[in-house]
């Protein structure tokens, strides 16, 4: 099912209205930051610059430490996390096609090369 933008914006605001406050998961998980949420918008305007009409099952999270996260997946085989922190950094783990991979990028003004390739594997597999 693909994801329009401004849906997908919306799902982010609703993450972080739910979880914005102390303990919002009940076992003392930190708020989500406000440069969190504002570096998981950039992320998700800059993604839908790089592929506007390929976003297939993504949903937003939020991480206990206060970052938010994405969450890519095709099935229960072919999954990506991203979570993505107040200092724009971009911590990714994952499983696609029998290969375990994670990593760390920095988010500037453009989504890092190879992590655009393995979100866009997730678009593409069936």
């Amino acid at each position: 099912m693909f994801i329009s933008r401004d849906k997908l914006v919306e799902e982010v605001n609703a993450i972080y209205s739910e979880c914005s406050s102390p303990d919002w998961d009940g076992y003392g998980a930190e708020p989500i930051s406000e440069m969190s949420y504002r570096n998981t918008l950039k992320f998700v305007n800059l993604l839908f610059d790089e592929l506007p009409d390929k976003l297939i099952n993504v949903d937003p999270g939020a991480d206990p430490d206060g970052a938010c996260n994405l969450y890519f997946y095709s099935d229960q085989k072919n999954i990506l996390s991203i979570s993505i922190s107040i200092d724009s950094k971009l911590d990714y783990a994952g499983f696609h096609k029998g290969e375990k991979f994670l990593g760390s990028e920095c988010l500037v003004n453009e989504i890092p090369d190879d992590l655009l390739k393995r979100i866009v594997n997730y678009c593409q597999t069936n």
